[in-house]
């Protein structure tokens, strides 16, 4: 699991983003990442049922290592 640090004080989120790109799938237009207790549970093209949404916006989440040349 990855830990996600949050200031959040829910237990679960999904976490919603224009564009999310994942490192082991293909880009998601309209993504969620479901966090649980500070941890990414999953990255989903829909949210998980019965959990708050934090809507970022037109914007795009990516992983924070990321060699790019």
């Amino acid at each position: 699991h990855i830990k996600f640090r949050s200031s959040l004080i829910v237990e679960s989120v999904n976490i919603k983003a224009r564009w999310v790109l994942p490192l082991y799938q293909d880009p998601l237009q309209n993504g969620y990442i479901h966090v649980r207790d500070g941890l990414i549970q999953g990255i989903y093209s829909s949210p998980v049922a019965d959990v708050p949404i934090l809507d970022l916006g037109n914007c795009c989440l990516s992983s924070t290592f990321v060699n790019a040349h």
